[in-house]
């Protein structure tokens, strides 16, 4: 009777399954669960009066280590869910002893999940453009980790920063240290402050210029994006009330909203007389305008020519003196040299006749 009463205990081991997803550990607990049932007939049949044992199934379930709540509902992947089991794989040939003191884990022989799958599991911080957390800056503000644990450059000073958000290094900067990778000078220099291009960038003029064309193109983006966001709520509503409703009343709806539309006004004659009025004065004023500069210009163009009329017979008077004068000077020379040789050849005659 007794075996009878463990045989249909062992029977209901052998249907309880796992509800597992990896095909691995579910072979490993039948394979358990058939070294059970092996062990429990060798020790019904040495022993007819074995008080009856707990129920495997109940032992089975009695696993602390393991939440199934977590298992089943959590989002983690498969193999994070469960912590490894420090207890040796059980023999295929169990004592009776090893039997009752046997308890399977699922995920047993995994490897233990690393520090970033910790961190993954308490929950993802939400980064700045740089990759830095915030609380990660905080803790650096507050004085929690020292410059020298997360300064690379080595000119780095807590004391001149005011906010927890300067609380970065320029080699955490990616527009920073992409500028040294970019022009080679990382090899030259540490700091980004050691650039021949930071002096300029720090200059005030510079900064002035700048800052407002920044504010400008950063409200430009969050009025986009808001604008965006809300045209994609209306649609969404739209189909949501279009699938809620029936086809006659989205049309009385859509009526609706156009009726509400401002109706545009049709302008009278007198007031197209009126504007065709004043859009002819305004022509005919705009035009007396370019007639008065026009004659302007012409006047200017006239004095301009009679200013370089009489330059230029200034210039051919002067030339015809100077030509004057070069004819004077040269027939005196001639003059010069003429008695000049009427005198030699006197001189000539004197000294022959001796």
């Amino acid at each position: 009777m007794l075996k009878g009463a463990v045989q249909e205990k062992v029977r209901g081991i052998s249907d309880f399954t796992y509800v597992v997803e990896d095909a691995s550990v579910l072979q490993n607990a039948l394979d358990s669960l058939e070294n059970v049932k092996k062990a429990m007939d060798a020790a019904c049949v040495k022993q007819e009066g074995l008080p009856v044992r707990q129920s495997p199934r109940k032992r089975k379930l009695n696993v602390k280590s393991v939440d199934y709540q977590k298992l089943f509902h959590s989002k983690l992947p498969l193999r994070k869910r469960f912590k490894r089991s420090k207890s040796k794989k059980a023999p295929k040939e169990l004592g009776n002893s090893e039997e009752e003191n046997m308890v399977e884990e699922p995920y047993q022989d995994e490897p233990l999940a690393s520090d970033s799958d910790q961190d993954l599991e308490d929950g993802d911080e939400e980064t700045d453009v740089d990759g830095l957390r915030p609380s990660t800056l905080e803790a650096r503000f507050e004085g929690q980790i020292n410059v020298n644990e997360w300064c690379k450059c080595q000119h780095c000073h807590g004391e001149a920063l005011e906010d927890a958000m300067e609380f970065r290094c320029c080699h955490e900067v990616i527009n920073a240290i992409g500028k040294l990778v970019f022009d080679g000078s990382i090899e030259n220099i540490k700091c980004i402050t050691q650039h021949e291009d930071f002096s300029a960038l720090i200059n005030p003029t510079v900064l002035m210029q700048v800052g407002p064309l920044l504010r400008y193109r950063r409200q430009t983006g969050s009025t986009q994006n808001e604008r965006s966001v809300e045209t994609d709520r209306k649609k969404a509503e739209e189909t949501r009330f279009q699938a809620l409703e029936r086809i006659g009343e989205t049309n009385r709806r859509a009526n609706e909203d156009c009726e509400r539309k401002a109706k545009r006004q049709r302008r009278s004659g007198a007031d197209v007389a009126e504007f065709l009025r004043e859009k002819s004065e305004k022509e005919l004023k705009i035009r007396k305008e370019e007639l008065a500069l026009k004659a302007k210009e012409v006047e200017n163009e006239k004095e301009k020519q009679a200013q370089m009329f009489k330059t230029q017979e200034t210039m051919i008077t002067n030339v015809a003196k100077q030509q004057d004068q070069m004819q004077t000077l040269h027939m005196a020379f001639l003059q010069q040299q003429q008695q000049q040789t009427q005198a030699v050849m006197v001189l000539l005659e004197r000294l022959a006749k001796k």
